[in-house]
């Protein structure tokens, strides 16, 4: 999980905030109010390139999944009416509202897959400045607490894999197969330390605005050499 770091949203979500405020303060606010809001599709955008192109939840690059997409509350609106218009509750998720129904239930993960439930200490989310250091990927694609963590953060981990399903067979299946090229040309170029920063540089800085999938664990496959690129070539994907 990447750390998204959120700036100004558009003019449209804070003017729409700030009468939301105000008709909460009245006890008029609607219930359907994000549903009616028409300025969606713009929130989408910034938060797709405040991500760099990828699902916040799960790492996959939207643009390349054929399922779509949805504007995610990290606090549920439901739950917390406050942060309905809050650019700084507010992600982009894999899955869009029609191609969820078309899936098996096992196969749904991230934003659509948790629904209203929030945990607010115990759900690590992107929005963390920490939350990749919670995280490790296995060689077979599946999502585990990092080593040397607390208990307690090691439950919050499992916690949070199982609440948005990160661990999802499709997911895995995806995560696995991607790995696996990299790990085959990292092992190629193994004895071409040039060929090898540049090949960090592919799969690690962005392109055009947008990362390339599963960005964490990538990052991880390349160890200092990746860490080194980046802050060479790319500081603002770290």
């Amino acid at each position: 999980m990447r750390h998204v770091r959120k700036g100004t949203g558009p003019d449209i979500l804070t003017l729409r905030w700030r009468a939301h405020l105000d008709e909460l303060a009245a006890g008029a606010a609607h219930a359907s109010a994000w549903q009616r809001f028409n300025g969606i599709r713009r929130v989408s955008q910034v938060c797709r390139d405040e991500q760099f192109g990828l699902c916040a939840w799960s790492e996959v690059r939207l643009d390349w999944f054929e399922q779509g997409s949805h504007v995610d509350h990290v606090r549920p609106k439901s739950k917390f009416p406050e942060a309905t218009f809050e650019h700084a509750n507010l992600v982009v998720s894999a899955f869009d509202s029609e191609s969820l129904h078309k899936q098996p239930r096992r196969d749904v993960f991230g934003g659509h897959f948790r629904g209203h439930g929030f945990a607010d200490r115990a759900l690590i989310h992107p929005l963390q400045a920490d939350c990749g250091t919670y995280f490790a990927v296995t060689l077979t694609g599946q999502i585990e607490p990092r080593q040397g963590l607390s208990a307690r953060d090691s439950r919050r981990v499992r916690a949070t894999v199982a609440a948005l399903n990160l661990n999802a067979p499709v997911l895995v299946n995806m995560r696995r197969g991607w790995l696996e090229g990299i790990d085959e040309v990292i092992d190629s170029l193994l004895d071409d330390p040039a060929a090898l920063a540049n090949f960090a540089e592919t799969e690690l800085c962005d392109t055009g605005g947008t990362l390339r999938p599963f960005h964490s664990a990538v990052s991880a496959r390349f160890g200092e050499l990746g860490r080194q690129v980046v802050a060479e070539r790319c500081e603002e994907c770290a």
